[in-house]
């Protein structure tokens, strides 16, 4: 931390130096002095000037230059040299800013040549100056920026035309005549025609897109705190199905599952994503950095990709200097927040737990645990030891956590060389208690772009990232976590005996003792990307661009288990050691990526007819390598190392795999005045993963868009329609990820095993491990899409729908091989179909009330619905079924047909106590354990039994249906308010384990909403749970007893900002300064399971815990 403090400290000091330099420079650039001698021209003076100061020359051919002069200065001002030098030249100077203007000095000149000094402030629609804004002469060189007050003075001709540009804004055009002061206004570029969208190896105009393709501005991202980009995109992309990780809320590991268009696949279901275009993690990169994000959805937009576009495309682009040559700009966004759980559970005190116990107990004829006196121990205290009273969710999570985030960034650009400078610092802290759990992220980022002779443009583009977490050795897994754990730990075990000794009872105890004193794991990490781009200007309308991208990671994760001794209290008799004996596991990842692409690009327009053409060749290797080693019996666990364990403990691992691919592609396209639209993408691939004679395919796309608004036949429609067009695409894209991890499924392997032969004691040995399929074929996805594009009434209100088919052919999953084989795992193949249709909506309006008020509202809705078409053979899980005809992974398991009551039964036989005959039907071996207020089940072959083979039906579907999202946003006079609403409006979640019941076994506890089940005492058929028993299992079987609606609505963020007012900061040098606080997850609306957060509708309660955030940030820009 101490060494982080320092980063941030120099960083800020170098921002800081830099935001002051320009102004040091202006005030004293003038009486900075220097030294020339010898007899020269006056090109060659200003030259010499040039060099030794930070002065350029502007003048016009008028002005003779070759003219000699002798000069003769030792430590002399710019000013005095020129002023000496220029006598008897008829040659005037004036100093604007870093520009020196050379000037015929006066003299009688035609009136229509007369000059005078024109001076003018340049400001936007809404009355704000524009800093630095270009004003220039036409014809000549001589140009002038505007000062922080948009402000401006040059001399010009009458006659002549100024030109005023601003980026983002339309170039004005001004002719010279009389006027002495101006008041220009620029309009901002119309969004609508001329906004461009980056695509596949380019960018075109969204008005002639034919593809389904969704963009994502920065500020979309930016304005909000996000640590992660993935997280950042809920809500904000129709079709785009956003999903919290199980264990979202762990520091550094919020990696949100992304779908577009539903699930295509049984391996692999997320989409390419590409930053820069190299394939790239979205989760470490700094949102910050993000200048657009361009989501490609249908086989027309993503085809270009070929055999890694099956689920969808993710472009990002990092942000790059643009427009003329200007000062440093300096932006700077940070915010400390708190982090909090959105939902914990909520576990019964010790007193109810007893009670519920011997409860549970009785139901099941079995012995009273507790007695009165020892509940009354609890109440009273008066045996901490072995009758506390511990609320471990408490105990072992805190109730808040904080999280840091800093960012800054200088980008300028001088005469032929533009740079971008950008560090990000993100600090993350646990909710668990003990050895810190943490996570910190630094993103650096340096792009560089110059232009030589007019024809080439270099780009260099090199991005670190540096992460470390650190949390206890304690696992966050969802079956062997702490908060699972915690969950499972009786509540009478304190946390530490009254002697100070760590609490203990048996079974899972205690979660706070192996959080702090069970050792630690550190995982440290660094990845460089270097991005280099040579591109070059053949001739007008024609360019030709190399790139070459390399990626290089490195990972370290360090795991030191400690011993922990328990101790009876009062005593030094150990009760139970765990971690024994200590040990150290060191693992290393290297990975090195390599890309390699050559393209060219020519566009061509004969009168109204537009062509582009695109061709381009890429090649991509990757290696990974991996090494683990680990060590027991540590002679000391302070700062541990391999060396100080026992070398007779000693293991070690190794691993490497390496896969390659090599693509050709290339796209037309063709408008018609921009009204009729065509576009043609062609690919192949080939790629390692697949055997030599089936690694070549071909993925072709074709689309077509009709700008019906600009047929002459709307021409009465004008008045209020802006835009409508009717597009459609289809195409071919392909999966080589179907693989999965494996990278050689078309290898048979053979390894060493240890296995039983015929039922014979193990035999150690080789055997063919893997059974290899050299005919294995790619995944491949046909796409069909039809889409409607319509704004309305000055483009205040826009409308955007598609409606979708995508199949999936040739899916590869695992068929079972017989066991006689003696093969030890089953052979891929092709052989499964799937299909997803879909359709989804975006409505925008936008619109501002006077010139002040300024509002939007956007709101989308998507539904795909999922068909498994082909599937020679079904598989069935423990909760799921995939089969022919039925959605992917269904839920499949009985149908509850409510509690039993005593009325259900024939007769009570006292003798027992127990209900005898039951007048439902029943599982075999469940005689005599089913009693009123357990769950009944239908029988739906009425044979007079349950049994799982006929009795089980599809019963539900965790793929999110309907989802859906409303965001809007105001701003009026320096106040703005947003706030983005997101939600699921139809998904079946199912809890099991600890999360859902008790007294499954001797580690499952009770929670508070277990007070609503049936009870003897109170047998109501309609109590949300059935009766407590012990060790019994037969009420958790799966069924739609436990299936609940997990449907949403979640506020994903608000936020209220205030920008202060422009006149209050621009002295300053400060363009725009900006205050905010802000709240991600802020509240939920569901009918879910009240302790666990509906994001995860499958789990086991055992997953780290869903954060909300509230943080206070201030962006500051500057120059």
């Amino acid at each position: 931390m101490i060494k982080t403090t320092r980063f941030i400290a120099i960083l800020s000091f170098f921002v800081f130096s830099l935001y002051s330099l320009p102004s040091i420079a202006n005030t004293n650039q003038t009486l900075s002095k220097i030294s020339i001698t010898g007899e020269m021209t006056l090109k060659e003076l200003t030259a010499q000037i040039e060099k030794k100061t930070s002065y350029t020359f502007v003048f016009n051919s008028s002005i003779n230059m070759n003219q000699h002069v002798t000069v003769n200065f030792s430590n002399e001002t710019v000013p005095a040299i020129l002023q000496k030098a220029f006598e008897g030249k008829s040659i005037s100077f004036e100093i604007l800013n870093k520009q020196i203007i050379l000037k015929p000095q006066s003299q009688q000149v035609p009136a229509s040549n007369k000059k005078v000094m024109m001076k003018g402030t340049v400001s936007d629609n809404e009355g704000e100056p524009l800093i630095g804004a270009t004003v220039k002469i036409v014809g000549t060189s001589i140009a002038t920026l505007t000062d922080i007050d948009g402000k401006f003075s040059i001399e010009a001709s009458i006659g002549e035309v100024l030109e005023v540009s601003y980026v983002s804004y339309q170039t004005e055009a001004i002719k010279i005549k009389n006027e002495s002061e101006l008041n220009i206004v620029l309009q901002p570029l119309d969004k609508l025609l001329d906004e461009i969208v980056v695509v596949g190896y380019g960018t075109q105009k969204k008005i002639n897109l034919t593809g389904s393709v969704a963009v994502i501005t920065p500020d979309e991202l930016n304005k909000r705190p996000i640590t992660n980009v993935s997280t950042g995109l809920q809500g904000l992309v129709p079709g785009m199905t956003v999903t919290a990780s199980a264990n979202g809320g762990l520091p550094g590991q919020s990696n949100a599952s992304i779908q577009i268009r539903g699930i295509g696949s049984v391996s692999n279901n997320s989409p390419l994503v590409l930053i820069d275009g190299a394939e790239g993690d979205m989760n470490i990169i700094n949102p910050n950095d993000i200048e657009s994000i361009s989501v490609l959805k249908d086989a027309a937009s993503a085809a270009i990709y070929g055999n890694r576009a099956a689920n969808g495309v993710i472009l990002i682009t990092t942000k790059s200097v643009k427009g003329s040559e200007r000062a440093p700009q300096i932006s700077i966004h940070s915010y400390v927040g708190v982090q909090k759980p959105t939902k914990m559970p909520k576990m019964a005190d010790s007193p109810t737990f007893m009670a519920w116990e011997n409860e549970a107990q009785a139901n099941v004829g079995g012995n009273q645990n507790y007695t009165a006196a020892d509940i009354q121990k609890v109440i009273d205290g008066s045996d901490p030891n072995y009758y506390a009273n511990t609320d471990w969710i408490d105990a072992v999570f805190k109730s808040s956590a904080p999280q840091y985030n800093f960012n800054a960034s200088v980008d300028g650009k001088a005469k032929n060389m533009g740079y971008l400078i950008s560090y990000g610092y993100l600090d993350q802290k646990g909710l668990t208690v003990g050895e810190s759990t943490s996570s910190q992220r630094h993103n650096v980022r340096l792009k560089l772009s110059t232009k030589v002779a007019d024809i080439f443009n270099i780009t260099a583009n090199m991005g670190y990232i540096e992460r470390n977490f650190t949390a206890p050795n304690a696992s966050f897994d969802l079956t062997a976590g702490s908060l699972y754990n915690a969950m499972r730990t009786r509540p009478l075990v304190p946390v530490r005996f009254t002697d100070g000794k760590w609490g203990y009872g048996g079974g899972q105890s205690n979660q706070v003792a192996y959080l702090t004193d069970g050792g630690g794991q550190n995982f440290r990490s660094n990845e460089f990307t270097g991005n280099f781009t040579l591109q070059a200007t053949i001739m007008k309308d024609w360019t030709a661009s190399a790139n070459y991208i390399t990626r290089q990671s490195n990972s370290f994760r360090n795991l030191l288990s400690k011993t922990i001794n328990f101790y009876y209290p009062d005593t030094d008799e150990i009760w139970y050691t765990t971690n024994t004996p200590n040990s150290i596991e060191n693992r290393d990842y290297r990975t090195l990526s390599q890309n390699l692409f050559i393209q060219t690009d020519y566009n061509l327009k004969i009168k109204e007819h537009s062509f582009h053409t695109m061709f381009g060749y890429q090649q991509e290797w990757q290696r990974s390598d991996q090494f683990n080693a680990s060590r027991k019996n540590l002679i000391t666990e302070k700062d541990p190392v391999l060396e100080f364990g026992s070398a007779d403990t000693q293991a070690n691992s190794s691993a490497a795999s390496h896969w390659s691919m090599r693509s050709g592609f290339g796209r037309l396209n063709y408008d018609y005045k921009s009204k009729y639209l065509l576009e043609a993408n062609l690919r192949y691939d080939l790629t390692s993963r697949f055997d030599k004679s089936y690694r070549g395919e071909w993925f072709p796309s074709f689309s077509a868009g009709w700008r019906i608004s600009e047929e002459d036949f709307m021409e009465n429609f004008k008045t209020f329609l802006d835009q409508l067009k009717l597009r459609g695409s289809w195409g071919i894209l392909g999966n080589q990820y179907s693989t999965g991890s494996d990278l050689y499924p078309y290898i048979s392997r053979i390894g060493y095993v240890s296995v039983p032969a015929l039922g014979a004691v193990a035999n150690d040995g080789y055997a063919e491990t893997y059974i290899g399929n050299p005919l294995l074929l790619w995944e491949m996805v046909h796409t069909t899409n039809i889409g409607l594009d319509i704004n309305i009434l000055n483009n205040k209100l826009s409308f955007s729908g598609d409606y979708y088919l995508r199949k999936t052919k040739r899916i590869m999953y695992t068929r079972e091989q017989p066991a006689v084989g003696g093969f030890l795992k089953d052979m891929d193949e092709n052989g499964g179909e799937m299909e997803n249709k879909g359709w989804e909506i975006q409505l925008d309006w936008r619109d501002k009330v006077g010139s002040d008020l300024n509002y939007g509202v956007r709101f989308t809705l998507a539904d795909v619905k999922n068909k498994i078409t082909k599937w020679e053979s079904q598989k069935i899980g423990t909760y799921t079924i995939t089969r022919q005809g039925d959605t992917y992974d269904a839920f499949y398991g009985l149908v509850a047909d409510g509690i039993a009551m005593p009325t259900d039964f024939e007769y009570y036989d006292a003798t027992k106590g127990k209900y005898m005959n039951p007048k439902f039907p029943i599982m075999s071996g469940d005689a005599g354990l089913v009693q009123p207020g357990d769950i009944k089940y239908k029988d739906f072959n009425d044979d007079g039994a349950i049994d799982l083979d006929n009795d089980r039906k599809v019963v539900g579907s965790s793929l999110p249906r309907y989802t859906f999202s409303l965001k809007g946003d105001i701003e009026y006079k320096g106040i703005d308010f947003s706030f983005l609403l997101q939600g699921v409006g139809k998904v079946d979640g199912y809890i099991y384990g600890p999360a859902r019941h008790a007294f499954t076994d001797q580690s499952t506890y009770p929670q508070t909403f277990h007070v609503d089940r049936y009870q003897a005492s109170n047998p109501n058929p309609n109590a949300k749970y059935p009766r407590f028993t012990y060790n019994q299992s037969y009420n958790q079987r799966f069924s739609t007893f436990w299936i609940e609606d997990a449907s949403y609505l979640r506020m994903k963020n608000i936020q209220l900002g205030y920008t202060l007012p422009a006149k209050w900061t621009r002295h300053m040098r400060i363009d725009k300064c900006r205050f905010y606080v802000s709240a991600d997850n802020l509240f939920t609306i569901s009918d879910y399971f009240s302790t666990c957060d509906p994001e995860t509708p499958i789990q086991g309660g055992g997953n780290y815990p869903q954060i909300k955030t509230f943080v206070f940030g201030v962006n500051i820009s500057l120059h």
